[in-house]
């Protein structure tokens, strides 16, 4: 089995154009408030775990926050979809809203 990975903010870039991301994780930030992504991406990955574990012969990793490698395309779209609605003015791509759908779609299954 390969070995299961942590998302960072440099996996985001593949799925988002620069400005995109900058602005997904440096806008409209109160006073003191740091960059969402460390906030976002240990309940993305907490919620893709508990999918993983669902089916009780998986087994998931100790290392926290790792999800396995073939569901990096999901948990990124899901982790561009929760630090998009913090930002209203900042709208999903039709194609990123299909891709967040199937992400949860194939979460599920």
């Amino acid at each position: 089995m390969p070995a299961w990975l942590v998302i960072t903010t440099a996996d985001l870039n593949d799925y988002l154009v620069a400005a995109q991301a900058t602005a997904l994780r440096t806008a409209s930030l109160a006073a003191g408030q740091a960059d969402p992504f460390g906030k976002v991406m240990p309940d993305i990955a907490a919620r893709i775990r508990a999918e993983v574990q669902g089916c009780r012969t998986n087994r998931v990793s100790a290392t926290a926050n790792a999800i396995p490698p073939d569901l990096k395309s999901q948990a990124c779209y899901l982790i561009i979809e929760a630090l998009q609605v913090r930002i209203p003015s900042l709208k999903l791509t039709d194609d990123q809203k299909t891709q967040c759908t199937e992400a949860r779609k194939y979460l599920t299954r």
